[in-house]
This record gives C-alpha cells, structure tokens and sequence, in this order.
C-alpha cells in the first residue's frame, strides 16, 4: 500500500493573530536593528537635548556672523572692551574686535577640527582594528604590540612636539590629534571583530566564497557599525576639548585666527577685569563638549543589543 495522497482538505487554516490564555499575540512585525535603535534614542531625553543643542549651535557657526555687521578680524580701538549691547551682543575684545562673531566662527573652526580629526581615527582606526580582529593570529599579536607602544605614549606630549614643529591650521591641528587618538577606535573595532568572525553569518558567507576584503566590508563592518558610530561620536568632543588646550598654551591655532581655545586664552590676561570676555566662549565650547557627550551615550543606549526586546 503506497503512501497516503495529501489533498488541501488535510489542513486547517489558522488565523493570523489568535488570542492565548493570559498572553496576547501582535500582529506587528518586529522592528528591525536601526529602526528600534531610532525608537530607543527618541525616548532618551538626554540624547535628544544633546542632539537639539547640537543642532543650535551648529546652526548659529553659520547664522549668527550674518547677524552682525562686524568682521571676526576687523580691529577698532575706539571700542576696546565693551561690556555687552545692542551692537556688540557679546561685547569686545582689547582690540575692539566684536566677540560675538568671533565666539561663533571660532565655534566653526572647532567643529571643523574635531569633526576631521574624528574622520582620521575613523579610517586609521577601523583599518587597523578590522585587520588585527579578523585575522588573528601572529599578525594580531604584531599589531596589538604596536597598540600598546601607542597606547603608553601620552597623547598630550606628543602633540605639543609636533605643534612646535609644524605650523599649527586646521589640517596641522587635526592630523596631530588623530595621529594618537585612533587607538581607542583600532581597539574597539577589534574586540568587534573577535566577537563577530565566530557567527554562523561568517561562516556562511566563507562556504560561498566570499574573500577576506568582502568578508570585512560587506558582513563584519556593517555589523560592528553601532559600536563605531558611538566611538566616533565620542572622538569628536575630545578632539575639540584638545584644540582648546593647544590653544590655551599659545601651540593651536595662530592669532588673529579664532578658535574657541584661542578666544579663552586671550580673554583670562583680562578676567579680572572683564570678565564677560571668557564667560561666552567658555558657555559656547561647554555646551559644545556637553551635546556630543549627550549624543554619544544615547546612541550608545539606543545601539546596545543587549537592551533589545
């Protein structure tokens, strides 16, 4: 007698939600990685003030010089150190010049610096961590000495001896700051690697005969790109807090340039006196440093698949 033919009147439909005693069944789908990532950041309100004031101070490096007819340059001795008014909003410097467009093109320039600094450790960073992770082995073990003889050398030192060696810019200034700070990044992306090369994704892709530059680019780095926007949100504030100390110690950017650092040095010779001057640009580059702080934790609590449901 051969096997039972199996005709459609052999099954039951069941409908699409059905209700069990004491647990009710969604009908919605479950929202994906980035989508429940975006839903957990909306409902950090530490995350979202820091991604608004971001935002506001972002937008005022480029509305608010044209809210001024003063040039961030323009010397005036006849308006040495005015307190704030109606033409000047945050007053003047010893050489007349307007500080409110000098505080937010400084804030510019800051930005500036600490945006490509963090696109360095980005690059720097992620090629050499991926690298080290993936492949193991004697070529982790060469690299990650190389990262401890890095790692042991104080950031600060090393920067003040290329500061005095070459002439301090933006690009000089960046390039200075991520020749050092790409470490933490290089270590985080390889801690990714060695936790992701193991998945069952991985091993699926080698047997169709993926090579090493597609394993990286299209499997493993798409998948550690959480941990790394949220190392690179955190590289940007210290980027910009290190401009501040170069420039505060006469080695960042060259007067009668503004940086947030520069306008900070200029105006503690004159605190006792005015001290209206230091308190903006210390207002502006706190609140600066505090956003990404804000944003960066979010994104951290918003990307951590451990708080997935």
């Amino acid at each position: 007698m051969g096997p039972a033919k199996i005709t459609p009147d052999l099954f039951e439909p069941l409908p699409l939600a059905r209700t069990v005693p004491g647990r009710a069944v969604s009908r919605r789908r479950r929202a994906g990685f980035w989508r429940d990532a975006l839903r957990r950041f909306v409902r950090n309100k530490g995350a979202l003030i820091g991604f608004f004031l971001l935002l506001v101070i972002v937008g005022m490096t480029f509305v608010a010089p044209a809210l001024s007819p003063h040039d961030p340059y323009e010397q005036k001795l006849e308006a040495q150190n005015r307190p704030p008014d109606g033409t000047h909003f945050f007053g003047t410097d010893q050489f007349g010049r307007d500080l409110w467009t000098r505080t937010w093109h400084g804030a510019g320039i800051s930005l500036k610096i600490g945006l490509l600094a963090a696109l360095i450790d980005l690059v720097v960073g992620v090629s050499f961590g991926g690298i080290s992770g993936y492949f193991g082995g004697r070529i982790d073990l060469v690299m990650q000495r190389i990262l401890e003889v890095m790692y042991s050398i104080p950031s600060l030192i090393v920067l003040i001896l290329l500061m005095m060696w070459f002439e301090p810019g933006i690009v000089t200034i960046a390039v200075a700051i991520a020749l050092t700070g790409w470490v933490p990044m290089a270590r985080v992306v390889r801690g990714q690697m060695l936790q992701l090369k193991s998945r069952e994704f991985v091993l699926a892709a080698r047997t169709l005969g993926a090579g090493h530059l597609r394993m990286l680019t299209r499997h493993l780095l798409p998948n550690a790109a959480g941990a790394i926007i949220v190392t690179v949100t955190l590289t940007i504030p210290s980027a910009i807090f290190l401009e501040a100390v170069l420039s505060f110690i006469g080695l960042g950017m060259a007067p009668p340039e503004p940086s947030l650092g520069l306008l900070l040095y200029d105006s503690y010779q004159l605190i006792r006196f005015f001290p209206h001057q230091i308190l903006y640009p210390c207002l502006v580059l706190s609140l600066l440093i505090l956003s990404f702080n804000l944003l960066g934790d979010g994104l951290r609590d918003a990307l951590d698949p451990k708080l997935r449901r």
